[in-house]
């Protein structure tokens, strides 16, 4: 303690992250990969128009391409990492 007898506050603050930094991004998954994944891999879903990201269970119905455990079972396609892509990652525990 300071001779004045006040604690001292010490605080870290995290360090700001840009988005872009490498720390910050998932791995994000290419179309191959997921079209691979075992039924019910639970997977995170950003769409590319920008909509989420869900958290989905992979669905497969032997046709070779993953869906998502939704109504409609949801084919994913189009993915990849670039802006305009669906961006599909393991969600962190």
């Amino acid at each position: 303690m300071p001779q004045d007898n006040k604690p001292v506050q010490v605080t870290c603050a995290p360090k700001k992250r840009k988005k872009g930094d490498a720390a910050l991004e998932p791995k994000y998954l290419t179309q191959d990969e997921v079209n691979k994944l075992p039924d019910r891999t639970v997977v995170m879903v950003q769409w590319s128009g920008e909509v989420g990201p869900h958290r989905y269970q992979i669905v497969q119905l032997g046709d070779g391409k993953a869906r998502v455990n939704t109504m409609e079972k949801e084919a994913l396609s189009f993915v990849g990492k670039e802006k305009w892509h669906t961006k599909v990652w393991f969600p962190e525990n």
